[in-house]
């Protein structure tokens, strides 16, 4: 008899364990640079209500906004410590854990969204084992969009950016790379940073999507823009392993789906339509946009192929991914029968 209530006190024992390990309610916290009321918000928002009601409240999010607990290696640093479960990476802050994702962020290399909705979803699954692999869950992708050159001086060919004082964010080794074979010595700084130095005259030059010199205030300091898209930009939702291992199998597949329904899927839409809106307020505020110089295009293209051949010869990239992508955009223009595109935000 005593072995018999011995063996039911260790059953009931080890369903408490579960209980609690997979049963019991769970607090997620992250972090992102987004602001209350945007859109990245509302989507994230509209996925924790979707979570907590598909988990009856099992599976919980804190998130804090306006990079509020930092950005980059902080979080990072966070997370390893405990302070936090995960945060929204841009994708070069990503990159140190999947080197990869900066190979679609090469400046000139996607010329529409139609072509990055053909090239993403590939190497977006080759992307989310390698972040796997190194501890991180990737809840969604988040886009923001097409970054242009923005300034308080007019722009249009290589030789105007001589005198510039230029951002590029602290992590961008592929920005470094690029502005090199320009001739070009940019200031590396923090998005915080970054917008200091615009706002007290130590910057004159920004570069980044519309919806970023909007919500950052950007416009009311830069006049002009060069009316060409330079490079692709997004951002990923990483939340650590150990901390999504905490969830059970079946509140996981919830948190998957609410996140990449609202976060990737819907929120992508919203943002194309933001940064056209944005394009549209900052041309009302009297920042003019100026088209390339022709000259100047043709130096780019030369300048991009040193570029691209130097990146090739570092090795950072795995898996011959910029080669892949290239060839898949080759492909694509192909089917499409190289149809000019104009710029993607208009």
């Amino acid at each position: 008899m005593k072995s018999v209530f011995k063996i039911g006190f260790v059953l009931l024992a080890i369903i408490l364990l579960v209980h609690v390990a997979w049963g019991g309610a769970v607090t997620l916290k992250l972090s992102t640079i987004g602001m209350e009321g945007s859109s990245q918000m509302m989507a994230f928002h509209n996925a924790e209500k979707e979570i907590e009601e598909g988990t009856g409240g099992a599976v919980r999010f804190k998130i804090y906004t306006g990079g509020a607990m930092g950005t980059g290696d902080t979080l990072f640093r966070k997370i390893k410590f405990g302070q936090l479960d995960g945060g929204s990476f841009t994708s070069g802050e990503a990159s140190r854990y999947c080197p990869n994702m900066e190979a679609l962020c090469i400046a000139f290399l996607f010329d529409s969204y139609d072509e990055v909705d053909y090239v993403f979803p590939i190497v977006a699954k080759e992307f989310e084992k390698t972040l796997e692999d190194n501890g991180f869950v990737p809840l969604a992708w988040v886009e923001t969009g097409f970054a242009y050159m923005m300034s308080t001086g007019p722009i249009s060919r290589v030789s105007d950016l001589k005198d510039k004082s230029i951002w590029i964010p602290t992590h961008d080794w592929l920005g470094r790379l690029e502005f090199k074979h320009f001739g070009i010595t940019p200031k590396l700084m923090s998005l915080p940073q970054a917008t200091t130095g615009l706002m007290t005259g130590m910057l004159d030059t920004v570069e980044g999507p519309f919806i970023a010199a909007i919500g950052l205030q950007w416009f009311t300091k830069i006049r002009y823009v060069l009316d060409t898209p330079l490079l692709y930009t997004y951002s990923v939702v990483l939340i650590s392993k150990k901390s999504f291992d905490k969830i059970s199998p079946e509140h996981q597949a919830i948190v998957r789906h609410a996140f990449a329904k609202h976060s990737q899927q819907d929120l992508t839409q919203q943002t194309r339509k933001d940064n056209k809106e944005a394009r549209k307020v900052m041309i009302e505020n009297g920042i003019k946009f100026i088209q390339a110089d022709p000259e100047g295009v043709k130096s780019f293209d030369e300048r991009m192929l040193k570029v691209k051949a130097e990146i090739e010869a570092m090795g950072i990239f795995t898996d011959d991914i910029a080669k892949r992508v290239e060839e898949m955009l080759q492909e694509y223009r192909a089917k499409k029968g190289n149809i000019e595109v104009g710029d993607p935000n208009r």
